[in-house]
């Protein structure tokens, strides 16, 4: 069974789900960098873009992900920077 972790408010079910389908994706383009971000990192695919609105929810994403051993998992990009 995987052992989901991540810092936030995420319920158990709701963490399981987005495991289970991040385990299944090669590539994921999230909208709100958070607890699924910290999920689907663990899922380890091959690219992971979260796009976020907020520079200080990004540094606070980015801090929980290093504290679990996810540097430079996510690739972080501004709403305005949609990539292709």
């Amino acid at each position: 069974m995987f052992d989901i972790k991540y810092v936030g408010d995420l319920s158990k079910a709701d963490a399981f789900l987005l495991a289970y389908y991040g385990w299944r994706s090669d590539n994921i383009l999230e909208f709100g960098a958070g607890a699924s971000t910290q999920i689907f990192a663990q899922c380890k695919p091959k690219s992971l873009i979260s796009v976020e609105t907020d520079p200080n929810w990004i540094e606070r994403t980015r801090a929980n992900l290093a504290t679990l051993g996810l540097v430079n998992a996510v690739q972080f990009a501004d709403y305005h920077d949609i990539p292709s």
